[in-house]
C-alpha cells in the first residue's frame, strides 16, 4: 500500500512550511506598474490544508508562482520557504527546494509519447531510481487514484478527470512536504471534483502541506478547512468552517 509518510529525518521540518510577510508583486512594463496584490502576510505550518480563492486575474497562480519560485523577486516583503529566505538562495539551492514541493498545474503537462505508468514514474527516474522500482511505486500510486486500468493507456485517450488525477499521481508520488495545486478542478464535472479534492484530502491526512487555488468557494465550502480569499489585491483569512457531514 502507498504511503506518504516519512522517515524520522524527511520529517526535520521548520515550524513554519511558507511565510509570506508583507509581499507585493508587480510586474515591471505593466501600465503605471500595476500591482497583482500588495501587503499579503500568512503562514502554512507544516500539515496545513488552505483553499486560495479569488477571481480570474485576482493574484492566484501568481502567488503560488512565488512559492513554487517560478517568480524570483517581490516588489516589497518577505518570503520564507521551508526556513529559507528565498532572496537569499542561491541559484543551485533552487531546485533542491522546489524537490520538496509537488505542483498540479493547470495545464496537466502530460508527455502524450508515454503512457500513464510512465508518466508517474518519470519523477522519480529523473532523480536516479531505477526503472523497475520507480515503475512500482507508480503503479501504486495510479491504484490510490483509482486509474489502475488505464496504466498502459496514452494522454491523448483520457478525460480531463482522468488526466488530472494522473498529474495528481505524478505531483506526489516523490512524497513532498508541500502540494501546490492550481484550479485543479476546473476541467472537470462537480462528482469529479468533489472525488479530486478527497485525494488532496487524503495527502493532508498522511501529512502532506497542502495549499488549492481555486475560483469557486462554493466548491471549497463543501470542506472544513481555512481559506486565503483575494479580495481588491489584499488577501483575508477565512477561519474554518463547520461543514454538517448527511
Amino acid at each position: 500500500m502507498w504511503s506518504l509518510r516519512k522517515t524520522s529525518e524527511e520529517n526535520s521540518t521548520p515550524c513554519e512550511i511558507v511565510a509570506f510577510e508583507r509581499v507585493a508583486l508587480s510586474f515591471p512594463g505593466a501600465p503605471d506598474n500595476k500591482e497583482i496584490f500588495h501587503n499579503v502576510t500568512f503562514m502554512l505550518a507544516p500539515g496545513s490544508f488552505h483553499f486560495l480563492t479569488g477571481g480570474s486575474g485576482s493574484g492566484k497562480t501568481s502567488l503560488l508562482k512565488l512559492i513554487c519560485l517560478d517568480y524570483l523577486s517581490t516588489s516589497k516583503g518577505n518570503i520564507r520557504l521551508f526556513g529559507r529566505n528565498s532572496s537569499t538562495l542561491r541559484v543551485g539551492e533552487i531546485p533542491l527546494l522546489r524537490q520538496k514541493m509537488g505542483i498540479v498545474f493547470q495545464e496537466f503537462y502530460l508527455l502524450d509519447h508515454l503512457n500513464v505508468l510512465e508518466n508517474v514514474a518519470l519523477p522519480l527516474i529523473l532523480r536516479g531510481i531505477d526503472s523497475t522500482r520507480a515503475q512500482e511505486q507508480a503503479r501504486e500510486m495510479i491504484e490510490w487514484v483509482g486509474l489502475s486500468p488505464w496504466c498502459k493507456s496514452f494522454p491523448p485517450t483520457l478525460s480531463g478527470g482522468q488526466k488530472q488525477r494522473v498529474a495528481i499521481a505524478r505531483a506526489v508520488i516523490s512524497k513532498p512536504s508541500l502540494l501546490l495545486a492550481d484550479e485543479p478542478t476546473g476541467s472537470v464535472d462537480e462528482d469529479n471534483a468533489i472525488k479530486i479534492l478527497y485525494l488532496f484530502e487524503e495527502l493532508h491526512k498522511m501529512g502532506t502541506t497542502v495549499l488549492i487555488a481555486t475560483h469557486d468557494r462554493h466548491l471549497a465550502a463543501n470542506f472544513s478547512y481555512p481559506e486565503l480569499e483575494f479580495r481588491n489585491k489584499n488577501l483575508i483569512y477565512h477561519p474554518p468552517k463547520f461543514v454538517q457531514v448527511p
